[in-house]
Protein backbone atom coordinates (compact mmCIF):
# COMPACT_ATOMS: atom_id res chain seq x y z
CA UNK A 1 0.00 0.00 0.00
CA UNK A 2 1.04 3.56 -0.43
CA UNK A 3 -0.13 6.82 1.05
CA UNK A 4 -0.07 10.22 -0.63
CA UNK A 5 -0.45 13.53 1.17
CA UNK A 6 -0.86 16.70 -0.85
CA UNK A 7 -0.03 20.15 0.50
CA UNK A 8 -0.62 23.38 -1.38
CA UNK A 9 2.57 25.37 -1.71
CA UNK A 10 3.40 28.84 -2.94
CA UNK A 11 2.35 30.00 -6.37
CA UNK A 12 4.86 29.20 -9.07
CA UNK A 13 7.38 31.97 -9.56
CA UNK A 14 7.74 31.41 -13.28
CA UNK A 15 5.43 31.91 -16.21
CA UNK A 16 7.70 30.31 -18.77
CA UNK A 17 5.91 28.20 -21.39
CA UNK A 18 7.06 24.73 -22.29
CA UNK A 19 5.33 22.20 -24.51
CA UNK A 20 5.13 20.76 -28.00
CA UNK A 21 4.98 24.08 -29.85
CA UNK A 22 8.74 24.55 -29.67
CA UNK A 23 8.19 28.30 -29.35
CA UNK A 24 10.47 30.26 -27.03
CA UNK A 25 8.97 32.49 -24.37
CA UNK A 26 10.29 35.63 -26.05
CA UNK A 27 13.36 37.80 -26.47
CA UNK A 28 13.17 39.02 -22.89
CA UNK A 29 12.77 37.07 -19.68
CA UNK A 30 9.13 37.10 -18.63
CA UNK A 31 8.86 37.64 -14.87
CA UNK A 32 5.96 36.24 -12.92
CA UNK A 33 2.98 38.36 -11.95
CA UNK A 34 2.75 38.07 -8.20
CA UNK A 35 -0.46 38.58 -6.29
CA UNK A 36 -0.27 41.50 -3.83
CA UNK A 37 0.65 40.45 -0.31
CA UNK A 38 -0.75 41.55 3.02
CA UNK A 39 -3.09 40.05 5.56
CA UNK A 40 -6.84 40.42 5.57
CA UNK A 41 -8.24 43.02 7.90
CA UNK A 42 -11.65 43.48 9.41
CA UNK A 43 -12.40 46.66 7.50
CA UNK A 44 -12.83 46.98 3.76
CA UNK A 45 -10.39 49.23 1.94
CA UNK A 46 -11.79 52.23 0.12
CA UNK A 47 -12.58 51.54 -3.53
CA UNK A 48 -9.94 52.87 -5.88
CA UNK A 49 -11.00 53.79 -9.41
CA UNK A 50 -9.69 51.24 -11.85
CA UNK A 51 -7.01 52.67 -14.10
CA UNK A 52 -7.04 51.86 -17.78
CA UNK A 53 -4.12 49.66 -18.79
CA UNK A 54 -1.74 51.89 -20.78
CA UNK A 55 -1.01 49.28 -23.45
CA UNK A 56 -3.85 48.27 -25.78
CA UNK A 57 -4.48 44.51 -25.83
CA UNK A 58 -6.87 43.23 -28.47
CA UNK A 59 -10.13 41.61 -27.23
CA UNK A 60 -10.80 38.93 -26.15
CA UNK A 61 -7.21 38.69 -24.96
CA UNK A 62 -7.58 41.83 -22.85
CA UNK A 63 -9.18 39.56 -20.23
CA UNK A 64 -5.61 38.45 -19.41
CA UNK A 65 -4.66 41.95 -18.28
CA UNK A 66 -4.52 41.72 -14.49
CA UNK A 67 -1.96 41.48 -11.71
CA UNK A 68 -4.05 38.85 -9.91
CA UNK A 69 -2.70 35.43 -10.87
CA UNK A 70 -5.99 33.69 -10.13
CA UNK A 71 -7.94 36.05 -12.41
CA UNK A 72 -5.28 35.76 -15.11
CA UNK A 73 -5.37 31.96 -15.04
CA UNK A 74 -9.18 31.84 -15.00
CA UNK A 75 -9.29 34.09 -18.07
CA UNK A 76 -6.66 31.97 -19.81
CA UNK A 77 -8.61 28.78 -19.11
CA UNK A 78 -11.70 30.23 -20.82
CA UNK A 79 -9.65 31.34 -23.79
CA UNK A 80 -8.05 27.91 -24.14
CA UNK A 81 -11.50 26.33 -24.43
CA UNK A 82 -11.85 28.42 -27.60
CA UNK A 83 -8.28 27.71 -28.65
CA UNK A 84 -9.22 26.06 -31.93
CA UNK A 85 -10.65 29.34 -33.21
CA UNK A 86 -8.34 31.74 -31.34
CA UNK A 87 -4.87 30.20 -31.74
CA UNK A 88 -3.90 32.06 -34.92
CA UNK A 89 -5.00 35.45 -33.59
CA UNK A 90 -3.38 34.71 -30.21
CA UNK A 91 -0.04 33.99 -31.88
CA UNK A 92 -0.29 37.20 -33.91
CA UNK A 93 -1.18 39.23 -30.80
CA UNK A 94 1.73 37.74 -28.84
CA UNK A 95 4.13 38.69 -31.65
CA UNK A 96 2.72 42.23 -31.84
CA UNK A 97 2.96 42.82 -28.10
CA UNK A 98 6.44 41.32 -27.89
CA UNK A 99 7.69 43.78 -30.51
CA UNK A 100 6.61 46.79 -28.48
CA UNK A 101 9.38 48.74 -26.69
CA UNK A 102 9.91 47.90 -23.04
CA UNK A 103 7.49 49.96 -20.98
CA UNK A 104 9.06 52.44 -18.57
CA UNK A 105 6.68 51.33 -15.80
CA UNK A 106 7.98 48.01 -14.47
CA UNK A 107 4.56 46.95 -13.18
CA UNK A 108 2.97 47.52 -16.58
CA UNK A 109 5.73 45.53 -18.26
CA UNK A 110 5.25 42.62 -15.85
CA UNK A 111 1.56 42.45 -16.69
CA UNK A 112 2.34 42.71 -20.39
CA UNK A 113 4.88 39.90 -20.09
CA UNK A 114 2.31 37.66 -18.41
CA UNK A 115 -0.18 38.38 -21.22
CA UNK A 116 2.39 37.39 -23.85
CA UNK A 117 3.22 34.16 -22.03
CA UNK A 118 -0.50 33.45 -21.59
CA UNK A 119 -1.07 33.83 -25.33
CA UNK A 120 1.80 31.49 -26.09
CA UNK A 121 0.47 29.01 -23.56
CA UNK A 122 -2.84 29.01 -25.44
CA UNK A 123 -1.01 28.25 -28.69
CA UNK A 124 1.15 25.54 -27.10
CA UNK A 125 -1.90 23.87 -25.53
CA UNK A 126 -3.71 23.75 -28.86
CA UNK A 127 -0.62 22.26 -30.53
CA UNK A 128 -0.55 19.61 -27.81
CA UNK A 129 -4.26 18.80 -27.99
CA UNK A 130 -4.17 18.37 -31.77
CA UNK A 131 -2.11 15.22 -31.12
CA UNK A 132 -3.30 14.25 -27.62
CA UNK A 133 -5.21 10.99 -27.18
CA UNK A 134 -6.96 9.86 -24.02
CA UNK A 135 -5.48 6.91 -22.17
CA UNK A 136 -1.96 5.51 -21.87
CA UNK A 137 0.47 4.80 -24.71
CA UNK A 138 1.13 1.21 -25.76
CA UNK A 139 4.60 1.49 -24.23
CA UNK A 140 2.99 1.72 -20.78
CA UNK A 141 1.57 -1.80 -21.04
CA UNK A 142 5.00 -3.31 -20.45
CA UNK A 143 5.38 -1.59 -17.07
CA UNK A 144 1.73 -1.41 -15.95
CA UNK A 145 2.27 -3.99 -13.18
CA UNK A 146 5.55 -2.53 -11.93
CA UNK A 147 5.60 -0.76 -8.55
CA UNK A 148 7.98 2.13 -8.10
CA UNK A 149 9.03 3.45 -4.70
CA UNK A 150 8.18 7.15 -4.81
CA UNK A 151 8.60 7.83 -1.09
CA UNK A 152 9.37 11.52 -0.73
CA UNK A 153 8.62 14.55 1.39
CA UNK A 154 7.86 18.08 0.18
CA UNK A 155 8.66 17.31 -3.45
CA UNK A 156 7.24 19.48 -6.24
CA UNK A 157 4.88 17.75 -8.63
CA UNK A 158 7.08 18.48 -11.68
CA UNK A 159 10.06 16.84 -9.97
CA UNK A 160 7.87 13.97 -8.80
CA UNK A 161 6.73 13.32 -12.37
CA UNK A 162 10.35 13.31 -13.54
CA UNK A 163 11.30 10.82 -10.83
CA UNK A 164 8.27 8.63 -11.55
CA UNK A 165 9.03 8.70 -15.26
CA UNK A 166 12.54 7.38 -14.67
CA UNK A 167 11.14 4.61 -12.49
CA UNK A 168 8.74 3.40 -15.16
CA UNK A 169 10.88 4.30 -18.15
CA UNK A 170 8.27 6.74 -19.45
CA UNK A 171 7.98 10.47 -19.95
CA UNK A 172 5.31 11.88 -17.61
CA UNK A 173 4.43 15.54 -18.14
CA UNK A 174 1.82 18.21 -17.48
CA UNK A 175 0.47 20.05 -20.50
CA UNK A 176 1.49 23.73 -20.93
CA UNK A 177 -1.85 24.89 -19.51
CA UNK A 178 -1.71 22.44 -16.60
CA UNK A 179 1.69 23.84 -15.61
CA UNK A 180 0.33 27.37 -15.85
CA UNK A 181 -2.91 26.77 -13.95
CA UNK A 182 -1.56 24.66 -11.11
CA UNK A 183 0.34 26.34 -8.32
CA UNK A 184 3.53 24.67 -7.12
CA UNK A 185 2.52 21.71 -5.00
CA UNK A 186 4.57 19.87 -2.42
CA UNK A 187 3.79 16.19 -2.29
CA UNK A 188 4.47 13.58 0.39
CA UNK A 189 4.32 9.93 -0.68
CA UNK A 190 4.91 6.78 1.28
CA UNK A 191 5.26 3.50 -0.54
CA UNK A 192 5.42 2.14 -4.07
CA UNK A 193 2.34 2.56 -6.29
CA UNK A 194 1.86 1.02 -9.70
CA UNK A 195 1.73 3.34 -12.70
CA UNK A 196 -2.06 3.16 -12.81
CA UNK A 197 -2.44 3.87 -9.10
CA UNK A 198 -0.16 6.89 -9.28
CA UNK A 199 -1.81 8.43 -12.35
CA UNK A 200 -5.32 7.75 -11.06
CA UNK A 201 -4.52 9.54 -7.80
CA UNK A 202 -2.85 12.54 -9.44
CA UNK A 203 -5.65 12.88 -12.02
CA UNK A 204 -8.40 12.71 -9.41
CA UNK A 205 -6.70 15.03 -6.92
CA UNK A 206 -5.87 17.73 -9.44
CA UNK A 207 -8.90 17.35 -11.77
CA UNK A 208 -6.71 16.25 -14.66
CA UNK A 209 -7.27 13.82 -17.52
CA UNK A 210 -4.58 11.35 -18.50
CA UNK A 211 -3.65 10.95 -22.13
CA UNK A 212 -0.62 10.75 -24.34
CA UNK A 213 1.17 12.24 -27.31
CA UNK A 214 3.18 9.44 -28.86
CA UNK A 215 4.92 7.65 -25.99
CA UNK A 216 4.73 10.66 -23.64
CA UNK A 217 2.04 10.62 -20.95
CA UNK A 218 0.42 14.08 -20.79
CA UNK A 219 -1.93 15.21 -18.00
CA UNK A 220 -4.33 17.97 -19.07
CA UNK A 221 -6.94 20.11 -17.23
CA UNK A 222 -10.66 20.36 -18.01
CA UNK A 223 -10.43 23.37 -20.38
CA UNK A 224 -8.06 21.36 -22.59
CA UNK A 225 -10.50 18.45 -22.73
CA UNK A 226 -13.16 20.89 -23.94
CA UNK A 227 -10.69 22.19 -26.51
CA UNK A 228 -10.07 18.62 -27.71
CA UNK A 229 -13.82 18.09 -28.16
CA UNK A 230 -14.04 21.33 -30.16
CA UNK A 231 -11.14 20.20 -32.35
CA UNK A 232 -12.81 16.84 -33.02
CA UNK A 233 -16.16 18.50 -33.74
CA UNK A 234 -14.49 20.83 -36.26
CA UNK A 235 -12.78 17.87 -37.93
CA UNK A 236 -16.06 15.98 -38.29
CA UNK A 237 -17.80 19.06 -39.66
CA UNK A 238 -15.03 19.58 -42.21
CA UNK A 239 -15.12 15.90 -43.18
CA UNK A 240 -18.89 16.00 -43.75
CA UNK A 241 -18.53 19.17 -45.81
CA UNK A 242 -15.86 17.56 -47.99
CA UNK A 243 -18.01 14.46 -48.53
CA UNK A 244 -20.91 16.72 -49.49
CA UNK A 245 -18.77 18.64 -51.97
CA UNK A 246 -17.56 15.43 -53.57
CA UNK A 247 -21.15 14.25 -53.82
CA UNK A 248 -22.20 17.43 -55.59
CA UNK A 249 -19.27 17.20 -57.94
CA UNK A 250 -20.23 13.65 -58.92
CA UNK A 251 -23.70 14.60 -60.07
Amino acid sequence: MFRIVLAVGLASSTLAVAGFSGEKAGRVKRPAVRAPGGKKTGSRPAKVPKKKFPVAVTPPFDSLVTRRRSAHCAALAKLVERGHELAASAAAEATRLDRLPEHKDRGVQEVLDSVIVGLRTLCAERATMLRWKKGLPAKADAVSGKSVDLTCKNLEVAKLLARAGKGWGLKLELSPLARKLKASLDVDIEGAPTLGQFLDWLSADQALSCGHVGDTVILVPAPSVKLKKAIEAARKKKSKAEVGDRGKGGK
